[in-house]
C-alpha cells in the first residue's frame, strides 16, 4: 500500500511505525532564523502518519470532495481577509517558496518546471497553440520570390 503524504511516500506501515516509535528530531525551518531548532512533537507525527494512512484508502470520490470542501472554505478565508492580511500570507507563502526551492535538487526542479507546464497547457485548452508555434509563424519567411498563379498579377 502507498501513502500520499510526502513524508511517508513509499513507506509501508510498519516502516511508519518504526519511524513514529524513534525519539523527536530536531527540525530546521530555513525561515526561522540563525540555528533555532524545534522539536517536532511526537503526536503532530503520528496524526500525520494516521491522516496519511487514511487518505491513501479514499476513493477517488471522497478526494474530490475534501478537495472542494477545501476550496470553498480556503475561499471563504480568502475573500474576508485584510489587505495586511494578505500582504502577510504572501511573504510567508514567498519565504516557504524559496526555501524549499533553495534545497531541491535538479530532478525536483524538473518535476517541478514539467507540472507547471502542465498546468499552463491545461488552462490554455485546445484554442490556442503554443508560443513556439507563434514563434515560429512569425519567423517563417522565404526568401524566394513566388510568384502567383493569379493573372490580374
Amino acid at each position: 500500500m502507498r501513502l500520499h503524504h510526502k513524508r511517508f511516500c513509499g513507506l509501508n506501515r510498519a516502516r511508519i511505525e518504526k519511524l513514529l516509535a524513534m525519539q523527536p528530531t530536531p527540525l530546521q525551518l530555513p525561515f526561522d532564523g540563525p540555528r533555532r531548532t524545534r522539536l517536532r512533537k511526537p503526536h503532530v507525527t503520528a496524526k500525520a502518519a494516521a491522516t496519511s494512512i487514511r487518505r491513501s484508502q479514499e476513493s477517488m470520490a471522497e478526494k474530490t470532495a475534501r478537495h472542494a470542501a477545501d476550496v470553498a472554505a480556503t475561499s471563504a478565508v480568502r475573500a474576508s481577509e485584510s489587505s495586511a492580511q494578505k500582504r502577510t500570507r504572501r511573504q510567508r507563502d514567498s519565504i516557504s517558496t524559496s526555501a524549499a526551492r533553495a534545497v531541491e535538487g535538479r530532478t525536483e526542479r524538473l518535476e517541478r518546471l514539467q507540472t507547471v507546464n502542465q498546468r499552463r497547457h491545461a488552462k490554455r485548452g485546445l484554442c490556442s497553440p503554443l508560443k513556439k508555434f507563434w514563434f515560429k509563424l512569425a519567423f517563417n519567411y522565404e526568401p524566394v520570390l513566388r510568384l502567383s498563379g493569379r493573372k490580374d498579377l
